[in-house]
């Protein structure tokens, strides 16, 4: 099944000046750790515009905008997902039985059996995915 989070922060006290204080400022990651800036290019299918921002070692991000009312089938690749509905509307249905609404702030993760469910988005929505590196990358030439 799906787990779907929603982040409430009202009434939950920050504790800034404790996070400040566990942060090495001084550091600077090697060449190594640094995010990929050779990204490949926006690619565009079915008014589905998918635009990589990052790329680590340990996980990429990548902004999926619908231009249009869209929808597709979810391919994991058999690795969990990270959706992160930042604009518009939208829905997931899969096998679980009842759709999975998206609204901005929504955070869902995806099993890697999500393969074949169906999001369902609105014109005009936009969503931070978060995906896995697939270990089969570091055994192809």
């Amino acid at each position: 099944d799906a787990i779907v989070i929603e982040v409430r922060r009202f009434g939950r006290e920050l504790h800034i000046e404790q996070a400040l204080a566990c942060i090495d400022f001084s550091a600077r990651p090697s060449p190594a750790d640094r995010p990929s800036t050779n990204l490949p290019q926006s690619t565009e299918s079915g008014g589905v515009t998918t635009t990589p921002l990052v790329a680590t070692e340990y996980f990429e991000i990548e902004r999926v905008d619908a231009v249009v009312e869209s929808s597709f089938p979810i391919v994991t690749q058999d690795m969990p997902q990270v959706w992160m509905m930042i604009a518009g509307d939208g829905e997931i249905r899969g096998g679980f039985g009842h759709p999975v609404r998206l609204k901005p702030g929504t955070t869902a993760l995806l099993p890697p059996a999500a393969d074949g469910w169906e999001p369902h988005f609105s014109a005009d929505s936009r969503l931070l995915l978060v995906l896995l590196p697939s270990p089969l990358r570091r055994m192809l030439a």
